[in-house]
């Protein structure tokens, strides 16, 4: 019992920290995670549009899209290898950052990309215009 207790402790700690976003990178370094596993579900979860709050037909939309536009570019790049996180700059307000970062394909292209982060309820979310 105390070693299922231990390990029940420890599993919900990594859960906690992976889900947790700290800092403006975190929130990227979890939506590229799930982008290079092809968790495509997830990623609704890591934007934030300014206009309102996702729907359900929106969050259906995005996923759809990532399983079909970003799944196909992805494959042809003979999928992510790795990426990093090349520089997070926070805004004076501290409520908005700018996260630069870039993806390595398998086939040796690098793309460089940066967005927008912003805090919203505590959390950093990536800022997307619907």
């Amino acid at each position: 019992m105390k070693k299922f207790l231990c390990g029940f402790f420890a599993a919900v700690a990594c859960f906690l920290l992976v889900s947790c976003s700290s800092k403006p990178g975190d929130v990227v370094e979890n939506y590229l995670s799930d982008l290079k596993a092809g968790r495509y579900s997830e990623i609704p979860d890591y934007m934030h549009s300014s206009k309102a709050e996702w729907t359900e037909k929106e969050r259906a939309e995005v996923v759809s899209l990532y399983e079909t536009k970003v799944d196909e570019s992805i494959k042809k790049n003979e999928g992510i290898r790795s990426y990093r996180i090349d520089s997070e700059e926070m805004a004076q307000s501290g409520e908005e950052a700018t996260v630069s970062y870039t993806i390595v394909y398998g086939n040796g292209k690098e793309e460089p990309q940066t967005c927008t982060v912003v805090k919203v309820g505590g959390e950093w979310k990536m800022s997307v215009n619907k």
